[in-house]
């Protein structure tokens, strides 16, 4: 297995596997080593002459785009025509869907850590008046509420892997344990 190149800042070398990932897709075989290494040394002597990209990820990318174009013209033959990306399932419906799981989830969790969430999360209540309906600490309470969310996101997570944007919103999942 090829590194990236030792010379290279750790801000490029930290996306090596995205573009060996993006690399791998359009490229075959070992072919695809090859093209990786070559985009790292196209990345490297264009920083050495003192190229500063404002977007990192996109030009990094737009160089490897290049390069796997390069290899296929060399190689005389056209580049593969992209793949056809899966159809969208509706973001809005798979929040939907993996909201409608929390009831469940929520009935594994120990009763205090239940309620906690019950008042703040289903009641709309705030963390002030929910300790106090509670003879709690408003800072006590707090503690709960954080708690019990890492519990519930813990039981979550050990059924599906959950795919969020960048705002934390839900856009995909894969279930892998027994829901």
């Amino acid at each position: 297995m090829i590194e990236p190149p030792a010379a290279a800042p750790d801000a490029v070398a930290a996306l090596y596997g995205d573009v060996r990932g993006y690399v791998r897709k359009r490229v075959a075989g070992c072919d695809a080593d090859d093209v990786t290494q070559d985009v790292f040394e196209r990345l490297h002597r264009r920083l050495a002459d003192g190229e500063r990209p404002r977007h990192l990820r996109g030009w990094v990318f737009a160089v490897t785009r290049s390069v796997v174009a390069d290899h296929f013209r060399r190689a005389g033959r056209a580049a593969p025509p992209p793949e056809p990306e899966a159809p969208a399932r509706d973001a809005e419906a798979i929040e939907h869907e993996v909201a409608s799981w929390l009831p469940v989830m929520l009935e594994t969790l120990p009763p205090a850590d239940r309620e906690a969430l019950r008042l703040v999360e289903i009641e709309g209540l705030s963390q002030v008046e929910a300790a106090r309906r509670l003879g709690l600490s408003p800072s006590g309470f707090r503690t709960r509420v954080q708690r019990a969310r890492a519990r519930l996101r813990a039981t979550l997570e050990a059924c599906c892997a959950i795919d969020r944007d960048r705002r934390g919103g839900v856009v995909d999942y894969r279930c892998e344990g027994g829901c």
